[in-house]
């Protein structure tokens, strides 16, 4: 006689909520991120804005390689 197995998804539904959740976070604070800058660099004058501007935007290129080296992007399916 065969047993039946259940399986139980409710890690697997709550995997996808968590997932979610992280990749909306992430994309909220990289906007916030890039509004701060703007603001910033629209009314700075003078000597720093174009090498602050550069090491804003390597910060940028830096949290998304990590991010995408990490597997988030694996969690995009």
């Amino acid at each position: 006689m065969a047993s039946i197995r259940c399986a139980d998804i409710e890690k697997l539904v709550q995997f996808e909520k968590d997932r979610q959740d992280a990749i909306t976070e992430f994309e909220r604070i990289k906007t916030q991120f890039k509004t701060i800058n703007e603001n910033l660099l629209s009314k700075w004058q003078g000597a720093g804005a174009k090498q602050y501007k550069k090491e804003t935007d390597h910060i940028l290129e830096e949290i998304t390689s990590i991010v995408k080296r990490k597997g988030i992007d694996i969690l995009r399916v």
